[in-house]
């Protein structure tokens, strides 16, 4: 079954988030520790990943290329607004950069928005 991978060092923001997307019945799996949330989309991608940029062990930034690589999930970054992580994050891999404080219906909206695109995308290649 697809799931939402969130991604939170902050467990009101981690919370807040599980509770939007089961709102809309989504299974929603999350972590404060990017560790086992690997292994866990080692074994099953989700269908969209939602990734703080400080996350531990790895930094976020460091862990959007390692997410990249193991799946084709949109991934959301979320962050400071640094500019420079902003870019960086993009460029490693990341589908959307969103800048703290969010609107959680944004989050929900863009993540909704991003995995009909890849949807999309893939009926396109098998239909091909």
């Amino acid at each position: 079954m697809a799931y939402v991978l969130v991604l939170e060092i902050d467990a009101t923001r981690r919370a807040i988030l599980r509770q939007a997307f089961e709102a809309v019945g989504k299974e929603v799996v999350d972590a404060s520790d990017s560790g086992p949330a690997i292994l866990r989309v080692m074994d099953d991608a989700p269908e969209v990943i939602i990734v703080d940029e400080e996350m531990p062990p790895f930094e976020g930034l460091d862990l959007v290329p390692l997410l990249r690589r193991m799946t084709e999930a949109p991934i959301i970054a979320t962050g400071s607004a640094d500019q420079t992580n902003l870019v960086k994050t993009l460029l490693e891999g990341a589908d959307m950069y969103v800048t703290r404080p969010y609107n959680t219906r944004v989050i929900l909206a863009r993540a909704t928005a991003l995995v009909r695109r890849a949807r999309l995308n893939a009926e396109a290649r098998d239909a091909g």
